[in-house]
Protein backbone atom coordinates (compact mmCIF):
# COMPACT_ATOMS: atom_id res chain seq x y z
CA UNK A 1 0.00 0.00 0.00
CA UNK A 2 1.30 3.52 -0.88
CA UNK A 3 -0.01 6.89 0.07
CA UNK A 4 1.32 9.99 -2.50
CA UNK A 5 0.58 13.74 -1.60
CA UNK A 6 -1.45 15.71 0.83
CA UNK A 7 -3.47 18.97 1.23
CA UNK A 8 -0.99 20.78 2.76
CA UNK A 9 2.50 22.00 2.28
CA UNK A 10 4.36 19.46 4.51
CA UNK A 11 2.85 16.66 2.63
CA UNK A 12 2.32 17.73 -1.13
CA UNK A 13 5.88 16.00 -2.14
CA UNK A 14 6.04 13.12 0.48
CA UNK A 15 5.00 9.31 -0.41
CA UNK A 16 4.83 6.43 2.48
CA UNK A 17 3.88 3.08 1.84
CA UNK A 18 2.84 0.18 4.38
CA UNK A 19 4.79 -3.45 3.00
CA UNK A 20 2.46 -6.43 3.52
CA UNK A 21 4.64 -8.06 6.14
CA UNK A 22 4.55 -5.11 8.41
CA UNK A 23 1.88 -3.32 10.33
CA UNK A 24 3.67 0.40 10.16
CA UNK A 25 4.31 3.25 7.76
CA UNK A 26 7.48 3.65 6.35
CA UNK A 27 9.15 6.49 4.20
CA UNK A 28 9.13 6.08 0.58
CA UNK A 29 11.06 9.04 -1.46
CA UNK A 30 9.55 11.92 -2.40
CA UNK A 31 7.78 13.32 -5.38
CA UNK A 32 9.78 15.47 -7.49
CA UNK A 33 6.84 18.06 -7.84
CA UNK A 34 4.53 19.48 -5.02
CA UNK A 35 0.75 17.56 -5.53
CA UNK A 36 -2.35 18.10 -3.18
CA UNK A 37 -5.87 16.62 -3.64
CA UNK A 38 -6.63 14.57 -6.38
CA UNK A 39 -3.35 13.23 -8.28
CA UNK A 40 -3.63 10.18 -10.16
CA UNK A 41 -1.80 7.73 -9.40
CA UNK A 42 -1.14 3.70 -10.73
CA UNK A 43 0.70 1.03 -10.34
CA UNK A 44 1.91 -0.66 -13.76
CA UNK A 45 4.18 -3.82 -14.47
CA UNK A 46 6.33 -1.49 -15.54
CA UNK A 47 6.47 1.27 -13.04
CA UNK A 48 4.03 3.18 -10.36
CA UNK A 49 2.96 6.37 -12.08
CA UNK A 50 1.31 10.11 -10.66
CA UNK A 51 0.43 13.00 -12.50
CA UNK A 52 -2.31 15.82 -12.35
CA UNK A 53 -2.73 17.69 -8.63
CA UNK A 54 -5.59 20.15 -7.34
CA UNK A 55 -2.70 22.93 -8.19
CA UNK A 56 -2.48 21.78 -12.07
CA UNK A 57 0.99 20.82 -13.61
CA UNK A 58 1.53 18.69 -17.03
CA UNK A 59 4.16 16.46 -15.48
CA UNK A 60 4.53 12.44 -14.72
CA UNK A 61 6.80 11.05 -12.62
CA UNK A 62 7.76 7.43 -12.78
CA UNK A 63 9.11 5.17 -10.02
CA UNK A 64 11.08 2.22 -11.18
CA UNK A 65 12.89 1.20 -8.18
CA UNK A 66 12.25 2.68 -4.30
CA UNK A 67 15.97 3.55 -4.27
CA UNK A 68 16.41 5.55 -6.62
CA UNK A 69 13.54 7.38 -6.85
CA UNK A 70 11.10 8.90 -8.91
CA UNK A 71 11.94 10.02 -12.59
CA UNK A 72 10.44 12.80 -14.53
CA UNK A 73 8.16 10.83 -17.17
CA UNK A 74 6.23 12.18 -20.14
CA UNK A 75 4.77 15.74 -20.13
CA UNK A 76 1.06 16.12 -20.69
CA UNK A 77 0.34 18.31 -23.75
CA UNK A 78 -1.79 20.56 -21.41
CA UNK A 79 -2.04 21.00 -17.38
CA UNK A 80 -4.41 18.90 -15.13
CA UNK A 81 -5.94 18.85 -12.07
CA UNK A 82 -8.47 16.87 -9.60
CA UNK A 83 -8.05 13.47 -12.05
CA UNK A 84 -8.26 9.94 -11.48
CA UNK A 85 -5.70 7.41 -13.38
CA UNK A 86 -5.77 3.81 -13.74
CA UNK A 87 -3.85 0.57 -15.04
CA UNK A 88 -3.99 -2.58 -16.27
CA UNK A 89 -0.75 -4.60 -16.54
CA UNK A 90 1.05 -2.57 -19.46
CA UNK A 91 -0.75 0.77 -20.18
CA UNK A 92 -2.17 3.56 -17.59
CA UNK A 93 -5.07 5.50 -18.32
CA UNK A 94 -6.66 9.28 -17.24
CA UNK A 95 -9.90 9.38 -17.09
CA UNK A 96 -11.41 12.74 -16.88
CA UNK A 97 -9.86 15.88 -14.67
CA UNK A 98 -10.19 19.30 -14.08
CA UNK A 99 -9.19 21.10 -17.29
CA UNK A 100 -12.22 23.17 -18.41
CA UNK A 101 -14.95 21.30 -20.05
CA UNK A 102 -12.26 18.50 -21.28
CA UNK A 103 -13.92 15.26 -20.99
CA UNK A 104 -11.32 12.75 -22.19
CA UNK A 105 -9.68 9.13 -21.52
CA UNK A 106 -5.20 9.38 -22.36
CA UNK A 107 -3.54 6.54 -22.51
CA UNK A 108 0.24 6.01 -21.38
CA UNK A 109 1.20 2.71 -23.00
CA UNK A 110 4.83 2.61 -21.43
CA UNK A 111 7.69 4.72 -19.74
CA UNK A 112 9.10 5.69 -23.14
CA UNK A 113 5.80 7.04 -25.22
CA UNK A 114 3.97 9.85 -24.66
CA UNK A 115 0.22 10.11 -23.22
CA UNK A 116 -2.42 10.27 -26.06
CA UNK A 117 -5.84 10.96 -26.36
CA UNK A 118 -8.07 7.53 -27.16
CA UNK A 119 -11.63 8.76 -26.37
CA UNK A 120 -14.41 11.67 -25.15
CA UNK A 121 -16.35 10.92 -21.93
CA UNK A 122 -19.91 11.44 -22.11
CA UNK A 123 -19.56 14.74 -19.54
CA UNK A 124 -16.99 16.48 -17.77
CA UNK A 125 -15.92 14.39 -14.08
CA UNK A 126 -13.25 15.87 -11.66
CA UNK A 127 -12.96 14.87 -8.09
CA UNK A 128 -14.59 11.59 -9.05
CA UNK A 129 -13.71 8.29 -8.74
CA UNK A 130 -12.57 5.38 -11.54
CA UNK A 131 -11.57 1.67 -11.41
CA UNK A 132 -10.36 -0.79 -14.38
CA UNK A 133 -12.16 -3.50 -14.75
CA UNK A 134 -10.90 -6.22 -17.51
CA UNK A 135 -10.83 -3.47 -21.02
CA UNK A 136 -13.22 -1.41 -18.95
CA UNK A 137 -12.84 2.56 -16.87
CA UNK A 138 -16.02 2.52 -14.90
CA UNK A 139 -16.54 6.40 -13.52
CA UNK A 140 -18.59 7.56 -10.43
CA UNK A 141 -19.23 11.00 -8.86
CA UNK A 142 -17.53 13.96 -9.88
CA UNK A 143 -17.97 17.39 -9.02
CA UNK A 144 -21.02 18.58 -11.78
CA UNK A 145 -24.19 17.62 -11.96
CA UNK A 146 -25.07 14.84 -14.40
CA UNK A 147 -22.92 12.80 -12.71
CA UNK A 148 -24.64 11.09 -10.39
CA UNK A 149 -24.99 8.24 -13.40
CA UNK A 150 -22.30 5.43 -14.14
CA UNK A 151 -20.44 5.85 -16.88
CA UNK A 152 -18.21 2.80 -18.73
CA UNK A 153 -15.28 3.75 -21.25
CA UNK A 154 -14.53 0.77 -23.43
CA UNK A 155 -10.76 0.68 -24.30
CA UNK A 156 -10.92 -1.40 -26.87
CA UNK A 157 -13.89 0.49 -28.82
CA UNK A 158 -12.98 4.10 -27.19
CA UNK A 159 -16.30 4.71 -26.57
CA UNK A 160 -17.95 5.56 -23.71
CA UNK A 161 -21.47 4.46 -22.38
CA UNK A 162 -23.83 5.38 -19.34
CA UNK A 163 -25.43 2.54 -16.99
CA UNK A 164 -28.76 2.83 -15.48
CA UNK A 165 -27.04 2.80 -12.24
CA UNK A 166 -27.75 5.94 -10.35
CA UNK A 167 -26.29 7.40 -7.23
CA UNK A 168 -28.36 8.70 -4.85
CA UNK A 169 -27.42 12.48 -5.79
CA UNK A 170 -28.49 14.71 -7.98
CA UNK A 171 -25.74 17.57 -7.12
CA UNK A 172 -23.17 15.29 -7.91
CA UNK A 173 -21.05 12.77 -5.92
CA UNK A 174 -17.75 14.72 -5.05
CA UNK A 175 -14.35 13.24 -3.87
CA UNK A 176 -15.78 9.16 -3.95
CA UNK A 177 -13.62 6.63 -3.33
CA UNK A 178 -14.21 3.07 -5.54
CA UNK A 179 -12.11 -0.45 -5.35
CA UNK A 180 -12.70 -3.28 -7.34
CA UNK A 181 -12.92 -5.87 -5.25
CA UNK A 182 -11.55 -9.58 -6.47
Amino acid sequence: MIICGGGNANAGQTCEMMPPHLKHWERFPPMLTYRSRGPGMAATNWGLLVAGANYPNSRTEILFNRRQGWIEGPELSFKIGTTTMVANENEAFIAGGYQGVEMFVLRLKSYDSQWEEIGKLNRVRYKHASVIVGREIWLFGGHEKGTNVVEVFDISTRRSTDLAIFLNSTEGVLHPSAARIT
